[in-house]
């Protein structure tokens, strides 16, 4: 039988077996996520249902009542507008869910700029508006567009074309994607506010995604354990190495306002801004890490297929080989993802100072270097490991598939 036929024939067995054993991860990772929550959010009162902060609902504007314009000059002496929109709302949450309620928008300039932060109020929009509980009407504020039914939209079409193209492989991705957020929202975040250990909870969640989406994409094979031994091994490194430098730099985690703000909320144990910042180096870099595992391990798993004499020597010079072609390419993801991220900081530090030293010198700056540096170092790790143990387990007893 030729190589071709056998990928094929591999692409199309989809037995009774895989799809128990791929059921019964899914069961086992949504039970580790459930419990989980419900350790790390018992007492995190946005996810136990405990009500703080006013109250919000959902709705959609149907009417625009009034509106008036203030005149005023800036402190840059020029001419701006301030605007207050009064409309009315159908709720569509809540305990007034049906009902048309009175609501206002204010569009305030700040200072200097030229544009409003949000858009008018329109007729047809869906808005998230709250109850301030004034005497005076209107009792409901603007609070934003609500913009994730359009998120559902490209989510969903996101999610056909996977199926279209990927196939049974397109459902497992999603599947897999859908488990790793949970993974981040429903308990790593909550972990951090209930005060777990940040390290604890960071490593905990790389690897409970590493081994949940390599056996939920890839099932039960021998390339997938390689795969998830170097990813492992990947994320060991990153982690070290992230010590040692938040250690060596003297890294505090103070990056920007929002940083500042975790340190101002009442708690009994403070957020560690450090381990914050191991946590982000982590994971920022697992995506990556786990791709060029999963690339090299399954390369080598084709030349291994396709050539049956392969000795170990012959398959590991060929994984790092494979290694070298995506290590420039990773690499490229890691920095393009970083600088775009954080492109906003950079423009304001740059226009606000004029001094290279002291731009190169700032911890947010050296936290994005940081990370990227890190993160290319993962890669360089990851790969000769994982091509080593591909090649090891490959050649070892018989040729046949796992």
């Amino acid at each position: 039988m030729s190589v071709k036929s056998k990928i094929i024939m591999r692409e199309f067995s989809f037995g009774w077996r895989d799809l128990l054993l791929y059921a019964a991860v899914a069961v086992v990772a949504a039970l580790l996520l459930f419990l989980g929550n419900r350790i790390a959010g018992k007492d995190v009162a946005f996810y136990n249902g405990t009500e703080i902060g006013p109250r919000m609902e959902k709705g959609k504007v149907v009417e625009i009542t009034d509106e008036e314009i203030y005149e005023r000059e800036n402190s840059s002496g020029n001419l701006v507008r301030d605007i207050d929109v009064y409309f009315r709302v159908r709720m569509s949450s809540g305990e007034n869910k049906g009902d048309t309620v009175d609501a206002m928008q204010s569009l305030r300039y700040t200072v200097g700029a030229v544009n409003r932060m949000t858009k008018e109020t329109e007729v047809g929009d869906r808005v998230l508006i709250r109850y301030v509980g004034e005497d005076a009407e209107p009792q409901w504020q603007f609070v934003q567009l609500i913009r994730t039914n359009k998120l559902l939209i490209l989510a969903i079409i996101l999610f056909v074309i996977l199926i279209i193209f990927g196939r049974i492989k397109g459902i497992q991705i999603m599947i897999s994607i859908g488990f790793t957020c949970c993974a981040v929202f429903l308990f790593f975040v909550p972990s951090i506010l209930s005060g777990i250990s940040i390290y604890f909870s960071a490593v905990l969640v790389c690897i409970y995604s590493i081994i949940m989406t390599f056996l939920i994409v890839n099932g039960f094979h021998r390339k997938t354990f390689c795969a998830m031994i170097g990813a492992l091994c990947g994320i060991a490194a990153s982690g070290l190495l992230s010590l040692l430098m938040n250690r060596f730099m003297s890294m505090s985690g103070y990056l920007d306002e929002s940083s500042l703000e975790l340190t101002y909320l009442a708690m009994e144990k403070p957020i560690d801004l450090r381990a914050v910042l191991f946590a982000a180096v982590l994971i920022g870099a697992l995506g990556v890490i786990m791709d060029v595992s999963m690339s090299i391990a399954s390369s080598m798993w084709e030349l291994r297929e396709s050539s049956n004499e392969s000795d170990f020597r012959t398959l590991f010079r060929s994984g790092l080989n494979i290694g070298r072609d995506i290590t420039g390419t990773m690499a490229n993801t890691l920095i393009l993802a970083y600088i775009g991220g954080s492109l906003t900081e950079v423009l304001l530090l740059v226009t606000a100072n004029t001094s290279l030293p002291y731009l190169l010198n700032r911890e947010v700056v050296i936290a994005e270097i940081l990370q990227t540096l890190i993160g290319v170092f993962s890669i360089l790790f990851t790969i000769p490991l994982t091509a080593l143990i591909c090649a090891a387990l490959y050649t070892k007893g018989s040729a046949k598939r796992s």
